[in-house]
């Protein structure tokens, strides 16, 4: 089984992440993406680790999905140069193998553009004037492109337990 946790910086992936690996996915192995420079880089990098994974696997975040969210908007790609078809295609027929669910973390524009001027977690690679592009783009993405179980959770009306629960939830009803 895999789990995708996604969404725009500062929207409680991680923070989810790291629950759901202290109580019912101990056992998960982690994955945290990396930034690749090319899209030819991220065509490799996603095949070699999606047509290699073995038992239960946590993306905090997934280079590919990634890549076509935030390449648009902080590299200026377009999803045909991301290999965008390929993804829709192959790596979701994959993904569906491999019992993959995708968790879609986000909240308003406004919450997030103060979580990233507060943070002391670090600099992001985004800007607040960023956000709402990023937001439209995973939601356009997720709409009309995502063909995977899909939850999504608010952080700024959910408290981690309950996105927590939620996901749990999620993960049962489509296994059962």
């Amino acid at each position: 089984m895999i789990l995708l946790i996604e969404g725009v910086d500062c929207t409680g992936k991680t923070t989810l992440v790291n629950k759901l690996k202290e109580d019912v996915c101990s056992n998960f192995q982690l994955h945290k993406s990396t930034n690749h420079s090319t899209p030819e880089e991220i065509k490799e990098k996603t095949s070699t680790q999606l047509f290699n994974l073995k038992g239960n696997w946590i993306f905090d975040r997934h280079t590919f999905i990634s890549a076509l969210i935030y390449g648009v908007v902080i590299n200026g790609y377009t999803w045909d140069q991301v290999n965008f078809k390929w993804f829709v295609t192959t790596v979701q027929k994959e993904l569906n193998k491999l019992k993959t669910f995708f968790i879609y973390c986000t909240a308003s524009t406004e919450a997030i553009k103060r979580r990233l001027i507060s943070s002391d977690q670090g600099s992001y690679i985004i800007k607040p004037e960023d956000v709402d592009l990023l937001k439209d783009n995973y939601e356009l993405f997720i709409e009309e492109h995502l063909f995977l179980p899909t939850i999504t959770l608010n952080s700024e009306e959910l408290t981690l337990d309950q996105m927590h629960i939620q996901t749990v939830k999620f993960i049962l009803k489509h296994l059962t």
